[in-house]
């Protein structure tokens, strides 16, 4: 599921197997395996599958980073 979570937020193979310490290879085998469980016929598809049916939980809360408070308050005075 680490794999795909990463793929959610729009990370590559080669970014994934950085972040996770793996091989690229490892990183394409996990997600193609997720592929056949939820019979998705690409990436994009079985990354949509795995989030519709929960397996992902909240992905952009979980791995994009919130800004400091003050980022935030300046953001939204713009």
């Amino acid at each position: 599921m680490e794999c795909l979570r990463w793929a959610a937020v729009g990370k590559t193979d080669a970014e994934i197997a950085m972040i996770l310490s793996r091989s690229c290879a490892t990183v394409r085998f996990h997600i193609h395996n997720a592929a056949i469980k939820l019979e998705a016929v690409n990436r994009s598809q079985t990354v949509f599958k795995a989030t519709q049916l929960g397996y992902l939980g909240n992905v952009a809360a979980v791995m994009v980073p919130h800004l400091p408070h003050e980022t935030q308050t300046s953001a939204a005075a713009k």
